[in-house]
């Protein structure tokens, strides 16, 4: 691995419209071929009939499938989609560009209009987010497979801070949308593909898949506005070729991670009663959020204290906060009833799921903060309990097993798995692949031990009890009195 690398670097070789060399790569060969097939010569047809280049639309739910799974396939390259999702209801815009479109707008900074070719906005944004070193992590406000950059002000006179407002004006519709002061940008970060690598497009569906997720979730307030998102060119840090496709967000700025948010609680609410008031009043959002999101449908399979995000709202006691959830990566997070619909997956099923798999990366990693949650420890294993497994579901194969499963978990996008007994198979190992990933070591082999084969009690109802016994203790050792919700977390009940 080059040394030298930086990501300006890297992003200055590669220019927007140089897509993919055929030559160097035979599955884009491939690729090109199918293009002349009548069926995606009758999608292409569709795309240009219903969203033809350089209009701004409104996105109708009827249209995700095709445009998601089959349009973006065979439409970039060459062209590129743009998407914005405002939340509180509102449709996806949506506008596809083509290598000629320009982006004009009536710029509050410059007060007059602005046009820029599209494709070089793309290209700037890049080059200003895009593709930072692999070695780059936490310290830097990277993860595995993205950087995030709050606080961006989109005021500033560069050239990037005018894509950037390019790019925020041409996604709204609205006359009167004004431009917030600051917003947090996610891109993805070079590739570890090198020499030899094809392009990938698995992951590059996968990128649509989250694409799409994040984007749904933005509506109905689940997750941050999105105020943007963009495609950006994946590259190869060793290579300086792009390998792959992905997405940068521009995302409604002042949500702090959850974890970060809990400790600087203490320095919010100075008062003891008051501090432990707020606990509660935040776990309580907490349980209700993961309900509201298992409700929409989503199983969210990464789903953790740094995958949540919060902010304070003002209120009279000064107690209300707000909760999100980020991270819609498709190789963890799916819609199982969006891909498996004669086999679903029930509410209570997919809510237990996305609940266990919060309290146990927090027990795990976060130790100081597991007394706040123990009440929704309770909850969840009094909701396995209680449960009706419906025969074939989800969490009927998990209350089978007497220990975790072991079986190997490829990372790849769920929501393209098209046998559904697969998908459920996958979605299983999955599951147990995050479980055992985030586990306190401890509490993993006291569940393994705690078989008992003259009466034997299945892995999940074991280590449920464990996990919450946990919990309750850490309450008690804080000296937190039990007590009952004043606003429950809402769920419904139903078989799984």
């Amino acid at each position: 691995m080059k040394d030298s690398f930086t990501h300006n670097d890297v992003n200055h070789k590669v220019q927007e419209l140089d897509d993919i060399e055929p030559k160097k790569d035979d599955a884009y060969k491939r690729y090109l071929k199918r293009r002349d097939d009548v069926e995606t010569k009758r999608a292409l047809s569709r795309l240009n009939s219903l969203y033809p280049c350089d209009k701004l639309c409104e996105l109708p739910e009827s249209d995700y499938e095709f445009l998601f799974r089959e349009a973006l396939e065979w439409d970039e390259p060459p062209n590129r989609h743009m998407f914005a999702s405002y939340g509180n209801g509102a449709p996806i815009h949506y506008l596809r560009i083509q290598p000629d479109s320009k982006l004009k707008w009536l710029d509050p900074i410059y007060r007059k209009f602005l046009s820029v070719p599209a494709y070089n906005a793309l290209k700037r944004l890049r080059k200003r987010f895009g593709n930072k070193p692999i070695a780059w992590n936490q310290s830097k406000a990277c993860g595995s497979s993205n950087c995030f950059e709050k606080n961006v002000s989109p005021y500033d006179t560069s050239m990037w801070a005018t894509a950037l407002r390019s790019i925020l004006f041409a996604l709204t519709s609205s006359k009167n949308w004004m431009l917030p002061k600051t917003v947090g940008i996610r891109a993805p970060k070079a590739s570890t593909a090198d020499d030899g690598d094809e392009y990938d497009y698995d992951n590059t569906r996968g990128f649509r898949d989250e694409l799409l997720m994040t984007l749904q979730a933005a509506q109905q307030n689940l997750a941050p506005p999105v105020y943007a998102a963009f495609p950006m060119k994946v590259i190869s840090q060793q290579e300086a070729t792009t390998v792959g496709r992905s997405y940068g967000y521009i995302f409604e700025d002042g949500w702090i991670p959850l974890r970060l948010l809990l400790d600087d609680l203490p320095n919010v609410h100075t008062d003891p009663s008051e501090l432990r008031m707020a606990q509660e009043f935040i776990e309580i959002k907490v349980g209700n959020h993961i309900s509201d999101v298992s409700k929409a449908g989503f199983l969210m399979g990464d789903n953790k204290m740094w995958n949540m995000v919060a902010r304070r709202v003002p209120s009279k006691d000064g107690m209300e906060y707000e909760v999100r959830v980020i991270d819609f990566g498709a190789d963890y997070a799916s819609e199982p009833n969006r891909n498996s619909p004669t086999r679903q997956t029930p509410f209570t099923c997919i809510f237990f799921i996305n609940t266990l798999l919060f309290l146990n990366e927090l027990a795990a990693w976060h130790k100081k903060h597991v007394a706040t949650f123990s009440l929704l420890a309770s909850q969840m294993e009094s909701r396995w309990n209680d449960m009706q497994h419906t025969e074939g579901s989800l969490c009927e194969q998990l209350g089978r097993d007497m220990q975790a499963a072991t079986e190997t978990y490829i990372q790849k996008s769920l929501m393209r798995i098209s046998s559904e007994q697969r998908f459920h198979a996958t979605l299983r190992r999955m599951f147990y692949f995050m479980l055992k990933n985030y586990a306190d070591a401890a509490l993993m082999k006291k569940t393994i031990q705690a078989y008992e084969t003259t009466n034997p009690v299945g892995f999940i109802t074991r280590f449920v009890k464990l996990l919450s016994e946990e919990y309750a203790q850490a309450r008690k050792k804080r000296g937190i009195p039990l007590w009952t919700y004043s606003k429950a977390v809402e769920t419904d009940d139903e078989g799984s």
